[in-house]
C-alpha cells in the first residue's frame, strides 16, 4: 500500500511529495516492545504507553520529532487506514487495542512546516504473557496459602504466552523465543526457543528481585514482555500446641501467651517459609529454652516438638525457641511466648 492511498487530504501534502516515500525504511523495535514499527522521511520518535500494550487495553502513542519543530507539523493518523485524527502540533493518538490475534496500524503522516514530510507505520499485534513465580520454602501441610520467596530459597519463574498464529491458533511456547533479564541484567544461557522458565537462588539481603521476559515469534513479526517485581520476605517461626496422640493444634498459634490446662504440655515450631533445601537436608537445629536454660526437645521431627511437664502451683514461664540453619549463618529467627500456669510449676 503506497502512502498516495491512504494519505487524501489536498490541503496536507501534494502528491508529488509522496513519491520518495513509497520504500520504507525498517527500523528494528525495541527489545522490550510489543509492536514493530516503521518510519521513513525523516526523524519521528513513538513514545508507546504502556510499552507492552495486553488485548483490549487502552494504548496511548505520543510523537517527538528533531531538526523541526514538530509544534508546527501537520499531522494525521489512520487507523486502518482510517483517519481518525489531524491538526498542527496534533501529537498524540490513543485508542483501544484489538482482541487477542488482532492486528492494528497506526499510520502518521506529518509534514513540517519547511514541507519535508515523514511518515510511520506502527503494527500492534494483540498478545500477551503472564509470569508466574513458585518459591521452593517450606509450609505446613495444613497450610492453605502459597509459599513464599525468603533469603536462600530458590524461585521458579514460568512464561504463559498467549500468542497468536495469522491462522488464528495460539503458537506453543516450544514454538517461541524467550528472552530473559533478572535485576536488568540479561540471561543469555537461561533464554532461547522453548525456554518458558527460569529458577535461580533468593540473595542474601534483597528487598525484591526483578524479572522481565520478552517473548518473540519465530520471524520476529509478534513480540510481547512482562515484567515483575518479586518480594522477598523474612521466614516465620509460629508455635502450636502438640498432642502426642493427634498432632498439632494448627487452629491454635501461640501468641505471647498460653494458658496451661493440664499438667502435660508440648509444642511444635513450624518454621514457615525457611528454604526446603534446608529442611529436606536436615540442615536447621531448634534450641529450646524455658526461663532461659537449656531443655533438650524431642527427638520427633528433628528437635522442633518440646515436652513439658507442670506440677501443681501457679505462675508463669517463658519458653523460647531459636531455629537456625548449619550452613547459612544468616538464616536463624528465635520465637518466645509465656505459659500461664493455674497452680506453681515445675518444667524439665
Amino acid at each position: 500500500m503506497k502512502i498516495t492511498r491512504i494519505i487524501h487530504s489536498k490541503n496536507f501534502f501534494l502528491l508529488s511529495c509522496f513519491s520518495c516515500l513509497i520504500l520504507f525504511l525498517f527500523i528494528l523495535p525495541d527489545t522490550s516492545s510489543a509492536y514493530s514499527e516503521t518510519t521513513s522521511g525523516g526523524s519521528l520518535v513513538a513514545t508507546v504507553k504502556p510499552p507492552s500494550p495486553a488485548p483490549n487495553e487502552n494504548i496511548t502513542i505520543n510523537l517527538n520529532g528533531y531538526g523541526y519543530d514538530i509544534n508546527q507539523a501537520e499531522i494525521i493518523w489512520f487507523k486502518n487506514n482510517i483517519e481518525v485524527s489531524r491538526g498542527i502540533g496534533q501529537k498524540s493518538y490513543s485508542f483501544t487495542n484489538g482482541n487477542l490475534g488482532q492486528i492494528t496500524v497506526i499510520t502518521i503522516a506529518l509534514k513540517t512546516k519547511d514541507r519535508r514530510i515523514i511518515a510511520k507505520n506502527i503494527t500492534f499485534t494483540a498478545s500477551e504473557v503472564d509470569l508466574l513465580w513458585e518459591a521452593d520454602t517450606y509450609t505446613p501441610n495444613f497450610y492453605k496459602g502459597g509459599s513464599l520467596p525468603t533469603s536462600g530459597s530458590r524461585v521458579t519463574v514460568t512464561a504463559i504466552p498467549q500468542i497468536k498464529s495469522p491462522d488464528g491458533n495460539i503458537i506453543p511456547s516450544d514454538n517461541l523465543i524467550f528472552t530473559w533479564r533478572k535485576d536488568y541484567k540479561n540471561l543469555v544461557k537461561e533464554s532461547g526457543v522453548g525456554k518458558d522458565s527460569i529458577s535461580f537462588n533468593v540473595g542474601q539481603f534483597p528487598n525484591s528481585h526483578n524479572v522481565e521476559v520478552v517473548v518473540t515469534s519465530s520471524d520476529s513479526s509478534i513480540k510481547t514482555s512482562k515484567q515483575i517485581s518479586i518480594p522477598i520476605y523474612e521466614p516465620k517461626l509460629i508455635i502450636y500446641p502438640f498432642k502426642p496422640l493427634e498432632g498439632i493444634q494448627n487452629n491454635k498459634a501461640i501468641g505471647k501467651e498460653y494458658t496451661s490446662q493440664k499438667d502435660d504440655e508440648s509444642f511444635k515450631v513450624e518454621p514457615f517459609f525457611w528454604p526446603n533445601n534446608q529442611i529436606n537436608n536436615n540442615s536447621i537445629s531448634y534450641s529450646w529454652k524455658i526461663n532461659n536454660k537449656q531443655v533438650a526437645s524431642s527427638i520427633l521431627d528433628n528437635g522442633s516438638i518440646l515436652n513439658t511437664t507442670i506440677g501443681g502451683g501457679s505462675g508463669t514461664a517463658s519458653i523460647e525457641v531459636l531455629v537456625s540453619s548449619f550452613t547459612n549463618t544468616f538464616l536463624r529467627d528465635q520465637q518466645s511466648f509465656q505459659i500461664i500456669l493455674d497452680d506453681a510449676f515445675n518444667l524439665f
